[in-house]
């Protein structure tokens, strides 16, 4: 190690600073060439996250260290630069970095469930071909308002019956009012094409309720619901 004990050791208390992580859950090595110690952090358990530090060997003209740095995640991208001047800056900019890791490792299974989501929901709009690419009718759209108000009626019925915190249940009747009022509203506006992949979104969203699920099996149940033969179903 090219660098101090005392700032290895300052670096380490930045990494455990949170108390969510500990400085044992990552590797901390540092490599001096002639100008510089690149100071190179990585998260043991996912090396995709890691924190470069090039800390130079000689101070600025106004006798700071100026330290460039390269890090994943960033703070709005990726991975991201940047600099900080001397060991303090390092230290905050670390743990800054720690926190931002927390974030990302918490957001990752809702972005992967997303993509899930929006694979299946492609998979479910390319097998759409039967639903001709036309509006509806005044008279079909009539019948599909008739039908979408029951449906609303049946789908808050049932998380009445299976949802118990107040709370919770007033948001999900919130959620799914405004999802028939898009689909209602929408009903001029959309080709029955486009309409079907709207309600279907909506659907994935409505089938994550573990209690829709006895109602409710597929997003295209849900299109069958309503549409057959490009048709308001009967």
């Amino acid at each position: 190690m090219a660098l101090r004990h005392r700032t290895l050791n300052q670096i380490n208390a930045a990494l455990s600073q949170s108390g969510y992580y500990k400085a044992a859950d990552f590797t901390v090595t540092a490599k001096e060439s002639s100008k510089q110690t690149q100071l190179i952090i990585e998260y043991k358990y996912n090396p995709a996250f890691f924190f470069h530090a090039a800390i130079p060997l000689e101070r600025t003209t106004v006798g700071a260290f100026s330290i460039g740095l390269r890090y994943t995640p960033g703070e709005l991208n990726s991975t991201e630069t940047g600099s900080v001047q001397n060991l303090d800056g390092l230290t905050g900019a670390i743990s800054n970095w720690t926190d931002r890791m927390r974030g990302e490792s918490l957001a990752t299974p809702e972005m992967r469930a997303l993509e899930e989501q929006q694979r299946l929901l492609a998979e479910l709009t390319n097998g759409m071909s039967q639903v001709p690419n036309e509006y509806f009718t005044q008279d079909e759209a009539k019948e599909m308002r008739v039908r979408l108000d029951a449906f609303e009626e049946k789908l808050a019925k049932n998380l009445e019956e299976n949802t118990e915190n107040k709370d919770e249940l007033a948001k999900k009747i919130k959620e799914l009012t405004a999802d028939v009022q898009m689909l209602r509203d929408n009903l001029s506006a959309l080709t029955k094409q486009n309409w079907a992949v709207a309600l279907c979104t909506r659907a994935f969203g409505w089938l994550k309720d573990p209690s829709n699920q006895k109602l409710l099996k597929s997003g295209a149940e849900v299109v069958h619901i309503f549409l057959e033969d490009g048709k308001p179903h009967k």
